[in-house]
């Protein structure tokens, strides 16, 4: 189901529990939590002035009031985590995060488009960022 899902979502493999990619624009890392039963955790990519607190989806909010969802803003990261996807389909997960993204975009605290980093319009790229060796990355220069 996990393959189905990183399909759906368009994510790529970032490593043996990770994967990332964009989800309605917002850049985005998936981590997994635990397999018995599925526990997955989303960190958004959000702006990094932002409210304590967005309206959520319902769906999720109902998972949270259940204690299977925590929902978290910190720090430039909406953080999404799902503990227990046992019953859910990959299209249901799916849907469920696509809610999830679009209220952070109703919320005005989605990233803007283009670098995250110097707000460019230029062509973007997307990245994982890992630790890795000088040199590893081809094109990449460090100081």
């Amino acid at each position: 189901m996990l393959d189905q899902l990183l399909g759906r979502l368009g994510l790529y493999v970032g490593g043996a529990d990770k994967a990332f990619g964009q989800i309605q624009g917002s850049p985005v890392t998936m981590t997994i939590l635990s397999m018995q039963p599925l526990g997955l955790l989303f960190g958004f990519k959000i702006q990094s002035q932002h409210a304590a607190k967005i309206a959520l989806p319902e769906d999720v909010a109902e998972l949270v009031d259940k204690n299977l969802a925590k929902v978290s803003l910190k720090d430039g990261i909406a953080w999404l985590s799902l503990d227990d996807l046992s019953d859910e389909s990959s299209a249901s997960i799916e849907r469920r995060i696509h809610r999830f993204a679009e209220s952070l975009a109703e919320a005005d605290i989605r990233l803007p488009a283009g670098c995250a980093q110097c707000r460019s319009d230029c062509e973007v790229v997307l990245v994982y960022v890992a630790v890795v060796a000088d040199g590893c990355i081809p094109g990449l220069e460090t100081e």
